[in-house]
């Protein structure tokens, strides 16, 4: 059974622009990533039910910061960018 089938989304070395963009199917709010953040490679399983919770837990693992967006989206940005 593919993982999507369980609720999960599996990456390995997927640039996290990517894991957004098949995270965003799941999703009812935006989420992108920006430049530099856009290709840091991220490895591991994510429960799509629990989302929110590994994007809010992205900045412990990468050097990286959330910018939330007006329409409830999410944009990912290197830590050291300036705001836009």
């Amino acid at each position: 059974v593919a993982p999507w089938r369980r609720g999960e989304l599996v990456f390995t070395d997927t640039p996290l622009g990517q894991a957004l963009e098949r995270l965003q199917r799941y999703s009812t709010v935006p989420l992108s990533a920006t430049g530099a953040a856009a290709r840091l490679p991220v490895s591991g399983l994510v429960r799509i039910a629990n989302a929110q919770a590994w994007l809010r837990a992205l900045p412990l693992a990468l050097p990286v910061r959330l910018h939330p967006l007006g329409d409830g989206g999410m944009r990912v940005e290197m830590a050291t960018d300036a705001p836009a």
